[in-house]
């Protein structure tokens, strides 16, 4: 079973976590900038949240998460040594 069908099965529409999930699937090696340019069509001008799925968070961002919506523009980075 591929990897993309697991995370469908897990994660669905997204109704169950009162959210919608969109998918697109980089069917090559093309790095982060390829997945934004996928993302380009569905997110148009609205703003967007990226997380990579091998990254772990042992603390809440849900502070981050808030903060950031409250911008008018530009971007957040979340870095930790």
């Amino acid at each position: 079973m591929s990897l993309e069908k697991n995370i469908w099965e897990l994660l669905g529409s997204g109704k169950e976590f009162d959210a919608r999930f969109t998918y697109r699937v980089q069917e090559e090696a093309g790095g982060i900038a390829q997945a934004l340019y996928l993302a380009k069509d569905f997110v148009g001008d609205d703003s967007m949240i990226v997380l990579l799925g091998d990254n772990i968070f042992l603390d809440p961002i849900h502070s981050y998460i808030e903060r950031y919506q409250r911008q008018q523009n530009g971007a957040m980075i979340l870095l930790k040594t």
